[in-house]
């Protein structure tokens, strides 16, 4: 009989999913205030990301998206 269980992808795209759940889980939670600034090399740096926040801004972005955090130009990233 087969496990039903289908195997966590692996590689960019997971890791990139990955991080993007944290950072909303985070949000959820209450973890930063409003009107925190999100400064994607911090958050990289405190999720262990060692390689680049690419990743962190693309998750950002994506949360900007369902309007979970604010972006004003020349400024960056922020809870609302």
């Amino acid at each position: 009989m087969a496990d039903d269980k289908t195997p966590e992808p692996t590689g960019p795209a997971s890791a990139s999913e990955r991080i993007y759940r944290e950072i909303k889980r985070l949000l959820m939670e209450g973890y930063w205030p409003r009107g925190t600034h999100l400064h994607p090399g911090k958050i990289a740096k405190m999720l262990s990301i060692t390689k680049s926040s690419t990743a962190v801004r693309e998750a950002l972005y994506r949360l900007l998206g369902e309007g979970m955090v604010a972006h004003m130009e020349g400024r960056g990233f922020y809870v609302p």
